[in-house]
């Protein structure tokens, strides 16, 4: 079952992926994003991680937090614009 739900046991996904980091996250958690990432670059899938400068946990998710202008240029690098 661990294997089935892996992220890399996953790859390639063949989707472009945006990774965004809070830079008060675990260093343990940072590093197993940034190593996904090599391993989704390397199985052949697009990536850009983005760390989000004096953020933490939720930040992303919070509008009025200043890492919310990672998020929306993120959203906005995926869609396009209009």
């Amino acid at each position: 079952r661990y294997r089935e739900a892996s992220a890399t046991g996953l790859l390639p996904i063949a989707t472009k992926q945006e990774l965004l980091i809070a830079s008060r996250a675990n260093e343990s958690w940072i590093g197993a994003i940034r190593s996904y990432a090599a391993t989704a670059e390397k199985a052949g899938d697009s990536v850009v991680v983005t760390m989000m400068e004096n953020s933490g946990h939720f930040d992303g998710l919070n509008p009025k937090a200043p890492a919310w202008a990672t998020v929306l240029a993120s959203v906005r690098s995926i869609i396009g614009p209009k």
